[in-house]
């Protein structure tokens, strides 16, 4: 059978779990000093802004929507993404109004957002697909032309920048994942980042039922009173002390998997690959893709789809869409495989892994 080549391995060592068992020693174990720990090396690596942890990246998004929208705004979403970015302007009773892709990024383009705007429009959410960076300074120069909120999804993006700022820094929010597939792992957990206080006092209020003010362990000490809608968003100290924990290894995860893409990259030159990020090496294989998707998992290599179907085309969203409509995303989705370049993985498995895909075409 060869060598066995999982896609995502969480890169946890006995650090880690030092750090979470310490955790458990504390009277506090929800949204306390671990936590705050973990927000400011969170914010330290990122170069700026107020990091804020919530329960999962859906979270962080639910939040920013919150903080953002009102009920009936048209948001522009890409229609490749993940189901959630869209979830969450739903939840609040936006509008996602889908548009399509790059073919080349996988990205929402300026000009694609140029051409959806309506009156109606009060917010872009932009995902960086596979952690390739879409056009922010641009981007943002549209949101201030139309007075538009602007989300940036960056579940697959930590480490990207753009001219030296980070992604999540761009917009008026950005949200992070920390599951385990991810640059780095709480198990579950997200990370909302945002440059502006206005944005972080709501945000840090609404993820704790709508409470304002916070003590510097991240206790309550307000007066017992909601002074608006909320919800139960917060982090626990043991996702806390392993995400410190983690935050210490993220250099050494970022460049093994800037090392693994270019080698995976040449080994595969002969096919054409996706302008991506280091998250993920996505290579055009045609209708053929599932087939040799499933050859592969025969073989023990696996591989993932980003996404696999446009968000759309699913069941939420596809009473109101057509096959066609976003050719790009269909065609990325339906045609494309993902390959790691995990920090799990050796030269060996990464030449296995190659050779395995141009046996099974």
């Amino acid at each position: 059978m060869g060598m066995r080549v999982r896609f995502a391995v969480p890169q946890i060592d006995d650090d880690d779990i030092l750090s979470v068992s310490c955790s458990l020693r504390n009277s506090q174990l929800t949204n306390a000093g671990n936590v705050r720990a973990f927000e400011q090396s969170f914010s330290d690596f990122c170069g700026g802004g107020m990091a804020l942890a919530t329960t999962s990246c859906m979270g962080a998004l639910h939040l920013a929507a919150l903080c953002g929208l009102k009920p009936g705004f048209e948001v522009i979403v890409p229609a490749l993404t993940h189901p959630a970015t869209a979830m969450a302007v739903s939840l609040v009773g936006g509008i996602p109004v889908f548009v399509d892709c790059d073919r080349e990024t996988g990205n929402i383009t300026p000009e694609a957002i140029k051409n959806a705007i309506t009156p109606r429009t009060g917010a872009i959410f932009v995902v960086h697909y596979l952690g390739k960076p879409c056009d922010m300074p641009e981007i943002m120069a549209i949101s201030r032309q139309h007075d538009l909120f602007v989300v940036e999804d960056c579940a697959l993006a930590l480490g990207s920048f753009i001219e030296g700022t980070h992604v999540g820094l761009w917009g008026h929010a950005g949200t992070f994942s920390f599951y385990p597939a991810k640059h780095i792992t709480t198990g579950e957990g997200g990370m909302l980042l945002t440059r502006h206080p206005a944005i972080a006092e709501n945000i840090r209020a609404r993820r704790h039922f709508g409470q304002r003010h916070e003590s510097p362990t991240g206790l309550i000490v307000a007066a017992r009173d909601w002074i608006m809608l909320g919800l139960n968003y917060r982090m626990t100290e043991m996702q806390g002390a392993l995400g410190v924990s983690q935050m210490k290894k993220l250099p050494s995860i970022m460049n093994a998997r800037k090392n693994n893409y270019n080698l995976l990259s040449k080994e595969l030159s002969a096919f054409e690959q996706m302008n991506s990020g280091h998250y993920a090496l996505s290579v055009f294989v045609g209708p053929d893709r599932d087939r040799v998707k499933a050859e592969m998992k025969r073989k023990n290599v696996e591989t993932s789809v980003y996404y696999a179907q446009p968000v759309p085309h699913t069941q939420v969203y596809a009473q109101h869409h057509q096959i066609g409509q976003f050719p790009n995303a269909e065609e990325i989705s339906s045609q494309n495989l993902c390959f790691s370049v995990g920090p799990h993985l050796t030269e060996k498995a990464i030449k296995y892994m190659a050779q395995t895909f141009k046996e099974v075409l």
